[in-house]
């Protein structure tokens, strides 16, 4: 939907049969009101993230570890989106989306070679 068609339609208190609106919700995602620049690098801390997660899995897949690597990573998803919020520094950004990497990495490999 275009912007204009938006305006239009929400300032409309019909029915949404009749092309009004109930509830208008609206929010951003915390990487949309960062610098453009930042979210380069916030791309490149997942991504080495993975990467080291990627080689240390390999220990764990190796001992047929399966269910503590998704225990594990599911942990370290938690704890890294936990750290921004309890200090907003720009490096626990990239720690925390450092951590991201790696804790998807550890769940999403083992969960799919756990269902294979």
């Amino acid at each position: 939907m275009d912007w204009q068609t938006l305006v239009a339609r929400r300032s409309k208190k019909d029915a949404p049969t009749a092309g009004g609106w109930h509830a208008f919700l609206t929010s951003w995602v915390a990487a949309d009101i960062l610098n453009p620049v930042m979210a380069g690098f916030l791309n490149a801390a997942w991504g080495i993230g993975g990467l080291v997660g990627g080689a240390s899995l390999a220990l764990l897949l190796d001992r047929g570890r399966l269910v503590v690597a998704i225990a594990g990573g599911s942990l370290v998803i938690g704890a890294a989106t936990l750290l921004p919020g309890l200090w907003p520094l720009e490096v626990t950004s990239y720690l925390g989306w450092f951590g991201i990497g790696i804790g998807f990495t550890y769940v999403e490999v083992a969960a799919k070679t756990l269902m294979h």
